[in-house]
């Protein structure tokens, strides 16, 4: 949460300390949903995410409209969160090299012997290793943004329907990826809390 909060602020100053803009936005969510059962869930959860928030951002159900870019929705309601955003992946990453770039930092791509403090960028195929180093799941590789459009929403939220993801980013195009992430068990619920989701 911590992260997704300062977020804002960070990109921010990425993107002056490089002058490369990272497509960053808090542009939130649409969410349909797809029953009475995820309807009173969802319903549940606007109060808990006010308190886990801090009012910072809001979870919101709201009638189906009908709008173009809005996902269809079984029930005729939509989850609207103000907390989602968006990153153009390689956006982001011109802009972390420029800013290191700026600051007397180099970056290196490839094979290279560090001198000095060193951050490896290595991607999922890091995770794995970590994971592998730790015997234990460090992180895993479930999203992806794997075709890009030229369709210009950039001031519209991102949608999330069925395990797919469409992101629309600053420069007018729209990425269309998939996530893994179909579930989530907080680790500290009983079997008597996990009994009434």
């Amino acid at each position: 949460l911590e992260s997704l909060l300062m977020a804002a602020d960070w990109w921010t100053e990425i993107a002056q300390a490089g002058g490369v803009d990272p497509g960053y936005l808090r542009s939130g969510r649409l969410q349909p949903i797809p029953d009475n059962r995820a309807l009173h869930n969802a319903r549940a959860r606007i109060a808990e995410s006010q308190t886990l928030w801090q009012g910072r951002a809001d979870w919101r159900v709201i009638p189906a409209t009908g709008a173009a870019w809005e996902p269809h929705s079984p029930t005729g309601w939509l989850i609207h969160d103000t907390l989602t955003a968006r990153l153009s992946p390689r956006h982001a990453c011109a802009a972390l090299a420029a800013a290191i770039r700026a600051q007397g930092g180099e970056v290196t791509v490839g094979t290279a012997t560090p001198e000095g403090p060193t951050l490896w960028a290595t991607g999922y195929a890091g995770l794995v290793d970590l994971s592998q180093t730790f015997n234990q799941p460090v992180g895993a590789g479930v999203k992806g943004q794997a075709l890009l459009l030229q369709h210009d929403a950039r001031d519209l939220p991102q949608l999330f329907a069925d395990a797919l993801h469409i992101v629309p980013h600053a420069d007018g195009t729209t990425a269309i990826g998939s996530t893994s992430e179909n579930t989530w068990t907080d680790p500290t619920a009983t079997d008597a809390q996990l009994d009434d989701i």
